[in-house]
């Protein structure tokens, strides 16, 4: 078999783990190979039982990794543009694995879970999510789960994690589904943060004169209908948008732009899209 490494490819690493869907991780190993990625398997010794060593090779071109077949690698300070882990708590517990110290080795963290457990029982990551308990479900979610994370991971490479922030009066307004628009960012590429002078794009429900020219982008959202009157003064920098159940409808002081909810990507999705276009193309007359 010719090997598939080459430099400079982007590293995935995948840790299975008792389930249905693990039984069924070759799957998603080939669509990381075929778009590209140089992937490994972290094996424990029960997830072996559900992707032998010869099998993870044979999907990969890698050597699986285990504690007893590569200690010194794992080790090491090597780390991954993406990791994902087959139910964390089981995954965490074992010995190999907590070796990875996969917090510090990963730049993207996601975490598959088959069981009830909560993600707030769960060491901080970047994604989680809930796996389908039936077996003719799970090749379409790891297509979905495939498709969400490149494009988190390639937002977060061009958009070099630009931060975003949400105000207090945003927050305590209670209008907005603030948890579907956290969701729609962290996966365009952007990184939440506490700081608004560190932050490339806020959202507040009013214009902030401060932040005003100095290369941030203001997303204002409004309860209103009709915002026309409002648009008539948006100032340079700062868009208006309102957020409906199918739609988001924003203006800036050059255009307006409406984004519906289209098949599988959410309205949220675009509107995302387009903030990491507005501070990508800004970035891009920075320099």
């Amino acid at each position: 078999m010719r090997s598939r490494k080459k430099p400079n490819k982007f590293r995935a690493l995948i840790i299975p783990e008792q389930g249905i869907a693990s039984a069924m991780v070759h799957e998603l190993a080939m669509l990381f190979c075929h778009a590209g990625f140089d992937v490994f398997f972290a094996l424990s010794d029960s997830s072996a039982k559900l992707v032998s060593p010869e099998l993870a090779k044979a999907v990969t071109g890698n050597e699986a990794l285990t504690s007893s077949t590569k200690p010194a690698w794992l080790k090491s300070k090597h780390s991954f543009d993406l990791s994902i882990v087959f139910n964390p708590l089981s995954s965490l517990k074992n010995e190999s694995l907590q070796q990875l110290s996969l917090t510090r080795k990963s730049d993207q963290l996601v975490f598959l879970n088959e069981s009830s457990t909560s993600s707030e029982t769960l060491p901080d990551c970047d994604a989680f999510y809930s796996c389908p308990v039936s077996p003719g479900q799970i090749s379409d979610f790891f297509q979905h789960l495939f498709a969400r994370e490149v494009r988190r991971m390639y937002g977060r490479k061009r958009l070099q994690s630009a931060p975003f922030f949400l105000s207090k009066c945003l927050i305590d307004s209670d209008a907005l589904d603030l948890a579907e628009l956290r969701v729609s960012m962290n996966a365009a590429g952007f990184i939440e943060t506490s700081n608004p002078d560190r932050a490339k794009v806020i959202f507040s429900s009013q214009f902030i004169p401060e932040y005003s020219n100095n290369g941030k982008v203001q997303a204002v959202y409004s309860s209103k209908i009709d915002l026309q009157p409002s648009f008539v003064a948006c100032p340079q920098g700062c868009l208006y948008f309102i957020a409906r159940k199918n739609f988001i409808h924003t203006e800036t002081p050059d255009q307006q732009r409406i984004f519906p909810s289209a098949g599988a990507q959410k309205c949220f999705d675009r509107f995302a899209d387009f903030l990491a276009n507005q501070v990508y193309n800004a970035r891009q007359a920075e320099s």
